[in-house]
């Protein structure tokens, strides 16, 4: 299965998105919204490793988008 990607609109930025323990089903609306501009709501937790890629874990999905 391929990774989840986030790209943020505007910018050259995207993020891996992962679960949110809080909402382990969050990612599951996330899928099926493939393609489409979404808004998610989530949360960054960076790691003491500077260098480590930083997800984003998925709360929940605020617009479907189109």
């Amino acid at each position: 299965m391929e990774r989840a990607r986030f790209k943020v609109t505007g910018t050259n930025q995207s993020y891996d998105l992962a679960a949110d323990p809080e909402a382990p089903r969050a990612m599951d609306e996330v899928a099926k919204t493939a393609g489409n501009i979404v808004t998610i709501k989530g949360k960054l937790m960076p790691p003491k490793d500077t260098k480590t890629p930083v997800p984003i874990f998925v709360l929940g999905l605020i617009d479907r988008g189109r």
